[in-house]
């Protein structure tokens, strides 16, 4: 990189060309972020909060900052590799959490799909009212589900990216 590059780099920033994508965290967000170029790497013991951090700094989080965003032409895209869970069982759990932080109810995600008690008519009511909100993740969020070897998803992600050339 030379000094020039570095002088590009700053007057981008100054244009206000750098800026990111809020993750929701404001103190982690001045040290790490969605940006460009910018890569982070999420380890911890099993069961710590990797998943679930995850899914709120980098996929939940973006998606309500982005909806909710009134700049034309703005556009998001995440691609989320699900090997663990399935394609319903991720939607469910991110709008189980959507109605707690709207609403305060708490709607485990055994209880939404049913396998242990049943949701009452309520919490029926309230599933459905995000309906619209699932839609618009769907149209932003493509999740590839299922196990995987590394070749199987390198071919995934090539395939895709060929897709949106």
């Amino acid at each position: 990189m030379s000094f020039e590059d570095l002088k590009r780099e700053v007057q981008a920033g100054l244009d206000g060309r750098n800026n990111g994508i809020p993750m929701g965290f404001e103190r982690l967000n001045r040290y790490i972020g969605i940006r460009k170029s910018m890569y982070t790497l999420i380890g911890g013991l099993t069961g710590s909060g990797k998943t679930s951090f995850l899914d709120d700094a980098y996929v939940l989080n973006p998606f309500d900052w982005f909806i909710n965003q009134k700049t034309p032409g703005l556009k998001l895209k995440i691609i989320y590799r699900s090997m663990e869970r399935s394609r319903t069982y991720k939607y469910a759990k991110w709008v189980s959490r959507k109605i707690f932080l709207d609403q305060g109810v708490i709607i485990p995600v055994p209880k939404l799909l049913g396998w242990t008690d049943k949701m009452t008519p309520d919490e029926h009511d309230l599933f459905l009212m995000y309906e619209g909100y699932l839609e618009s993740m769907k149209e932003v969020i493509t999740i590839m589900d299922g196990p995987e070897n590394p070749i199987g998803v390198s071919k995934q992600i090539r395939d895709h990216a060929l897709a949106m050339v």
